[in-house]
């Protein structure tokens, strides 16, 4: 049985709950609405115990990539980044398009990422692997482990399918 929860149910952007990460699936830039509702559900889960959340955001492609965040969307995303107490511990962005373009993408974010300096740590990859990785280790140096890397790469690739199925049904 899944454990993933769906909070946010879209045509191309899935927002679901897994033990103590909050994943994003999206293959389309999300609006600020879903951005505070990111941040309402690590809230909701350090009222519920939790000893540091993560967040997932997995980026997939379609022919087109997904136009920038409008300006609404960049201030929650800054406002959930520069939270002073935020309960989260790390954020991920995964992309794991090849090529020169996605290489490209994944270093502009992480520019970003370095002027933005969010309260949390946070970081690009191109492996969903890596990524489950780092999130793992992050949260067991505070004691809020989210379990195994493989049982956090089950959740994230059973995310990546329900997307999928969107994308090509």
């Amino acid at each position: 049985m899944s454990e993933l929860v769906t909070v946010v149910s879209e045509p191309l952007l899935l927002l679901v709950r897994w033990r103590n990460v909050v994943l994003l699936g999206m293959a389309t830039s999300p609006n600020a609405a879903i951005i505070d509702r990111m941040s309402a559900e690590v809230h909701r889960l350090r009222r519920e115990g939790a000893v540091g959340t993560a967040l997932v955001h997995l980026v997939r492609s379609q022919s087109s990539k997904p136009a920038p965040p409008d300006p609404e969307t960049r201030e929650a995303y800054l406002r959930m980044m520069r939270e002073p107490d935020s309960p989260v511990r790390c954020s991920a962005v995964i992309m794991t398009d090849s090529g020169f373009t996605a290489a490209l993408a994944r270093s502009v974010l992480t520019g970003l990422m370095l002027v933005t300096r969010p309260t949390y740590a946070t970081k690009v990859f191109s492996s969903e692997q890596e990524a489950c990785q780092w999130i793992c280790n992050e949260l067991d140096a505070i004691g809020g482990t989210c379990g195994s890397v493989d049982e956090l790469a089950a959740a994230l690739q059973e995310l990546a399918s329900m997307l999928e199925a969107r994308l090509t049904g």
